[in-house]
C-alpha cells in the first residue's frame, strides 16, 4: 500500500511509496490517535490488516499483520476506523457477518466485540479521544450504538462518552466549508464551478453561495464500454472506470456528453419497445432511459437549482428499483428479453454473498422481482433467450456456497428458467469439472452454442472449448477443444 501526502501550504504531493507490504483492499481508512500517530488498515487475503504509521518519524513503527476473523470470499473494513490511547477498532466483514474487532496496541491481543449480518454494515463514528459505533440490527429493529473505550464496547444510553472530557486538536481547525457538488464536473467544453459557504452562513437560509469557476479543466482519453443501439439509430455509451456518459449520432456524426455517471455502472443495457434500460453496479440499480427526452440525470444548474432526484418523474434516465432487494447481486451482468414481454436479468454477489441472482422487470406492470435460492452455489455471468423468450438460459460459474460451508460446487452447470411456467425447469452440466459455463448464444431454435474453457483453475489459463446443447432436452450434442486459451 502507498502513501501519499498532501502539503496544502504548498499545493504539493508527495508519494513515500509503499509503506506496508501485502496490505491491499478497496477500502483502507486512516484514523489519527490521541498520540498523534496514524492508524491504518486494509486487506490481506481473506482478514483485514493493522499498522502503525509515525508522521514524525516518517515510517511504518509497528505492522500487526492479519487480524479479525477470516472471510470466504475475501475481507473488507468499512470507511473509518478508530483508534484511542489503548486500542484501535476495525469492523471487518463481508461474509459472514460483520465484525467489531478491538486490538491492544501493546500486546496485539485482539478480541470481537460486536457482530452484525453480512448484509447489515455496521459503521464507526471518531469521537476523540474514543470512538462509538452503530450496529444495525435485524427484523426491523432500531440500530444499536455502543461507545468504543479502552477495548470495550459500552452500550450508549445518552450522550456522556465514558472518557474524561479532553480538548480535541481538531476543535483548533476551521470548519469545514459546505460545498455544493452539482457542477463541479466539467462539461464539455471542460469548464466547472465550485459553490461554497461557511458554516456560520449555511446556519443562515438567506444566506448567498459563493462560487469559484474554473475554465479549461485538461481533459483525457478513456477506453469506452460496449455500446448501445438506441431505437432512433443513436449509440449510448459510457467509459470504463466510471467516466462520463455520451450519446453518438452516427447520421450527423455527433457526439453529445451527457455528463459523469450518476447512481449507476451500467454493465448490461437492453431496449425492450421504445426505452434502454440499465442496470449493473451496486446493488442492480435499474434504470430507464427515454431517448426521446434530453438526458438530464445528474444535470444541475447553480445550488438555487439542484437536479432531480433519481427516481423523480422527471429524472431521464430514472431510476426504478433495487434487484439486490430480490435477488442479492451487487451486479447485474446481464440481460435478455422474455416471450411474455419481461426483461430477465442476471447477476451475481460481490462482498456480502457469494453466489448469483436473476430477476425481471415487467414494463406493462412497473413490476420487478427475481430470486437467488437455487442459485447461491453459482454466480451468474449471462443470460440468453431460447424459443423466442418462451425460456431463458441462464450461464454460471461456481461460487463458494453459503448454504454449503461456503465450498464451491464440483462442476457448473447451465440453468433453463420457463418463462411460462416461471420456475428453472432443467439444469445441464455441458463440461465435467468445469468451472464456467461461459458465452453462450442461441445459433438455432432451442440449439445453445457456449464457449468456455476446461481444466482451468480460477485465474489461470485453460483449454477453450465451444459446445452445443439443446435446452429442451438437456442433451450435450458436442464439445470442441479449441487449440488456444479464451477469456470469457
Amino acid at each position: 500500500m502507498d502513501l501519499f501526502v498532501y502539503d496544502p501550504a504548498t499545493n504539493t504531493l508527495e508519494e513515500r511509496g509503499e509503506i506496508v507490504p501485502g496490505l491491499g483492499g478497496e477500502t483502507r481508512p486512516l484514523a489519527v490517535g490521541p498520540d498523534g500517530r496514524i492508524y491504518g488498515t486494509g486487506t490481506r487475503r481473506n482478514q483485514v490488516g493493522l499498522y502503525i504509521y509515525d508522521p514524525m518519524l516518517g515510517k511504518v513503527v509497528k505492522d500487526f499483520g492479519a487480524v479479525g476473523p477470516t472471510h470466504p470470499n475475501g475481507a473488507w473494513s468499512r470507511y473509518i476506523m478508530a483508534a484511542d490511547d489503548t486500542h484501535a477498532y476495525i469492523a471487518s466483514g463481508m461474509v459472514s457477518a460483520w465484525y467489531l474487532v478491538a486490538v491492544n496496541l501493546t500486546t496485539s491481543e485482539q478480541k470481537v466485540l460486536l457482530e452484525s449480518p453480512s448484509e447489515r454494515v455496521m459503521d464507526i463514528i471518531e469521537q476523540f479521544p474514543g470512538a462509538r459505533v452503530r450496529v444495525p440490527q435485524g427484523g426491523g429493529a432500531p440500530n444499536k450504538e455502543y461507545w468504543l473505550y479502552h477495548g470495550e464496547a459500552i452500550p450508549r444510553v445518552n450522550n456522556k462518552p465514558p472518557w474524561p472530557q479532553q480538548t480535541s486538536p481538531w476543535d483548533k481547525a476551521v470548519p469545514k466549508p459546505e460545498v455544493y457538488f452539482g457542477q463541479i464536473d466539467p462539461d464539455a467544453e471542460g469548464n466547472a464551478v465550485v459553490w461554497y459557504r461557511s458554516r456560520e452562513d449555511a446556519k443562515a437560509k438567506a444566506s448567498e453561495w459563493k462560487s469559484i469557476r474554473i475554465e479549461g479543466v485538461e481533459s483525457y482519453p478513456q477506453r469506452i464500454n460496449p455500446l448501445s443501439v438506441l431505437p432512433d439509430g443513436r449509440l449510448y455509451g459510457t467509459g470504463e472506470n466510471y467516466v462520463g456518459t455520451f450519446l453518438f449520432d452516427p447520421k450527423t456524426d455527433r457526439t453529445t456528453y451527457c455528463g459523469p455517471r450518476v447512481g449507476l455502472a451500467p454493465y448490461t443495457t437492453i431496449v425492450c419497445g421504445d426505452k434502454l434500460y440499465l442496470s449493473g453496479y451496486s446493488g442492480g440499480h435499474l434504470f430507464v432511459f427515454d431517448p426521446a427526452r434530453e438526458w438530464n440525470l445528474g444535470k444541475s444548474g447553480p445550488p438555487t437549482d439542484p437536479p432531480f432526484d433519481q427516481g423523480n418523474e422527471r429524472s431521464n434516465p430514472r431510476h426504478v428499483g433495487d434487484f439486490a432487494k430480490t435477488t442479492r447481486v451487487g451486479l447485474m451482468h446481464s440481460s435478455a428479453l422474455g416471450a411474455d414481454g419481461k426483461i430477465y436479468f442476471g447477476g451475481f454477489g460481490l462482498r456480502h454473498y457469494t453466489g448469483g441472482g436473476f430477476g425481471w422487470w415487467d414494463p406493462a406492470a412497473l413490476k420487478m422481482d427475481g430470486f437467488w435460492e437455487p442459485l447461491t452455489g453459482y454466480a451468474v455471468q449471462y443470460v440468453a433467450p431460447a424459443f423466442g423468450g418462451r425460456l431463458i438460459v441462464i450461464s454460471t460459474t461456481t461460487a463458494a456456497d453459503e448454504q454449503n460451508n461456503n465450498r464451491p460446487p464440483d462442476e457448473v452447470k447451465l440453468f433453463v428458467y420457463d418463462v411460462a411456467a416461471q420456475k428453472i425447469v432443467r439444469e445441464i452440466v455441458p463440461i465435467a469439472k468445469a468451472r464456467a459455463t461461459g458465452l453462450i448464444a442461441e445459433t438455432a431454435p432451442g440449439r445453445m452454442l457456449g464457449l468456455t474453457v476446461e481444466g482451468a483453475a480460477y485465474g489461470k489459463p485453460g483449454n477453450g472449448v465451444l459446445y452445443g446443447v439443446d435446452v429442451a432436452s438437456g442433451e450435450v450434442l458436442f464439445r470442441k477443444t479449441l487449440p488456444r486459451s479464451v477469456s470469457t
